[in-house]
């Protein structure tokens, strides 16, 4: 990215953060949010690889690239990548505000999706809801909370980005920082906590590792200090202190179900802030640098299913906050719910899904809070059973 940002050439997708690693994306079916692109092997153009035989081998013809594409390690191991890149001379990256929707109801849904956070899907998606918008965002990902229905309704909140000649929102950089080669040098040298590991630079960490895991940044202030999810201060690795609460916490009567309600509503809190930091560093369409470790399963419908998916998955977390107030220890669900449009091309063999326009519905959770492996297992499962037939 330091080389290709300053002159605002990009990925046609990608994803929320830099912490997967792009042998892995390739060889798996990752995507963006990007309305109208798909899964990031689609830009593939050309792939340096290593057969079984340990021989090196350049696949650059477009029928064999569609076997290495997705391939899930199947062919032998991919070294190098070329992409396919697109200029942006404008790029916006914003946070559609968290609102609590009036009702649940499927004209609301869409009502935030269209009106709200401008996707750019068209009027004509089967299953579509009006109000429609004005379709100016280039990409969206979407966070429905869930867990203070009972107190406040259900809110959701989408980070977006706007390109071009759409790139219009007053008050939000659609250019490159001046130091922006300067600034991946620096997110690079980010100490972050590795487990087992102790302190090491984020590009160590990321190029050993992938992601490395989520931090606490404490903050001093004036008068006081601020605690915020990521990147910018004392580093206190967020994965460590769940797996610590889960085991402090299992067979308490610590009310779990305050712990799974809040961590949801600081996934929303956070995320402004999150793509905040980036923003005004790079402003190049990221805006995660580390992940937490938590459970996450995606499966991919039709427009038409996109509240269905999600009012069940309401009714789960719903459920789950219900059995543990009756004294139940079990799983209780503790993320918002997740979603993003793609438009999926036919660019590989064993592709998991069919070209079109995709609704991809994402489910997550933190495992370590509450109830054992089997209990999370049978949560995620039953929905499984709903969004992947």
């Amino acid at each position: 990215m330091a080389k290709i940002r300053p002159l605002n050439y990009f990925l046609p997708s990608q994803t929320a953060g830099y912490f997967f690693q792009l042998a892995g994306i390739v060889a798996n079916t990752v995507h963006g949010g990007i309305y109208e692109s798909g899964f990031i092997y689609e830009y593939v153009t050309r792939m340096r690889v290593m057969l079984h035989d340990g021989s090196i081998k350049v696949i650059d013809d477009e029928k064999d690239l569609r076997f290495w594409r997705t391939s899930f390690g199947l062919l032998g191991l991919i070294i190098g990548l070329e992409f396919e890149l697109v200029q942006r001379p404008k790029l916006q990256v914003y946070t559609v505000p968290e609102r609590e929707l009036a009702n649940w109801s499927e004209a609301e849904f869409w009502r935030y999706i269209n009106v709200d956070a401008a996707a750019n899907v068209p009027p004509s998606t089967p299953g579509l809801a009006a109000p429609t918008g004005f379709q100016a965002a280039a990409s969206g990902e979407f966070f429905l909370n869930f867990g203070l229905d009972d107190l406040l309704g259900s809110s959701m909140l989408c980070v977006a980005t706007r390109t071009g000649e759409n790139a219009t929102l007053p008050g939000i950089p659609t250019d490159a920082p001046a130091d922006v080669v300067a600034q991946y040098e620096k997110l690079m040298q980010h100490m972050v906590v590795v487990k087992d590991d102790g302190l090491e630079p984020y590009g160590t960490a990321a190029r050993k590792m992938g992601a490395p895991p989520l931090q606490f940044s404490v903050e001093a202030g004036n008068s006081s200090f601020s605690i915020a999810l990521g990147p910018g201060g004392l580093p206190v690795p967020l994965n460590v202190l769940l797996e610590d609460a889960g085991t402090f916490l299992e067979g308490d009567s610590i009310p779990l179900d305050l712990l799974s309600r809040g961590l949801s509503a600081a996934s929303l809190q956070q995320a402004p802030g999150l793509m905040e930091y980036l923003r005004k560093r790079v402003n190049d369409g990221f805006w995660l640098t580390e992940s937490p470790a938590a459970l996450i399963s995606a499966w991919f419908l039709t427009p038409d299913k996109a509240f269905q998916a999600m009012d069940f998955l309401r009714s789960q977390q719903h459920a789950s906050l219900k059995r543990q107030k009756q004294g139940e220890n079990h799983f209780i669900w503790n993320q918002p719910a997740e979603f993003r449009f793609l438009t999926v091309g036919d660019k590989a063999e064993l592709q998991v899904v069919s070209p079109g326009l995709h609704f991809n519905s994402e489910f997550l959770s933190f495992p370590d809070v509450s109830g054992d492996s089997q209990s999370w297992k049978r949560a995620f499962k039953k929905v499984q059973k709903i969004l992947g037939g």
